[in-house]
């Protein structure tokens, strides 16, 4: 659930700092609309070209949380490359690249449910999950409002980097197979 809810608070942190920090750039804070979608769409294409031919035989060999972590892990750490505030191409080449560890994190994330959860308990499972996620949404929208607002722009992107918390804690909490 953490995973999840870091994945949650990153996105409502992008929804807010995203225009604040294109604006900072003199670019139109609309623009951020093209980031979230660059960062949608790579994150779907990695999905399909990647994570869902893999996927079978992630499954067979019993899944774990590791692909998980590492890559909430990875997706969290490109974030923190946005604090100096780079040029747009910048921004979006790192949307662009984020994109390609978050489809995958919840795709693996997912994956662990059927392992987990009783097959009569999934729906409960995907609707916990959702509304974990859209807490976190809520959280880091808040979040970012308040320190673009009374902090910076920069530490309003902090919390994008969240992901990588949580997998640092994931990791270091789970009891790993050996």
């Amino acid at each position: 659930m953490l995973l999840d809810f870091s994945i949650g608070m990153n996105l409502g942190t992008l929804d807010v700092a995203l225009p604040a920090l294109l604006h900072t750039r003199g670019a139109a804070p609309a623009g951020s609309g093209l980031l979230i979608a660059a960062l949608s769409l790579s994150s779907a294409a990695t999905v399909l070209l990647l994570t869902v031919p893999t996927a079978e035989r992630f499954l067979d060999k019993g899944s774990d949380a590791r692909r998980s972590v590492v890559c909430h892990a990875m997706y969290g750490l490109v974030f923190l490359a946005l604090l100096p505030l780079p040029p747009f191409a910048a921004v979006l080449a790192l949307v662009l690249l984020a994109g390609c560890f978050l489809g995958p994190a919840v795709s693996f994330t997912f994956a662990l449910v059927p392992q987990r959860v009783s097959p009569d308990r999934h729906s409960e499972a995907f609707a916990l999950f959702m509304s974990v996620n859209a807490v976190g949404t809520a959280l880091g929208t808040l979040t970012a409002g308040m320190l673009t607002e009374h902090v910076s722009v920069s530490a309003a992107l902090v919390p994008a980097a969240i992901p990588l918390l949580a997998a640092a804690v994931v990791a270091a909490t789970t009891r790993w197979a050996r």
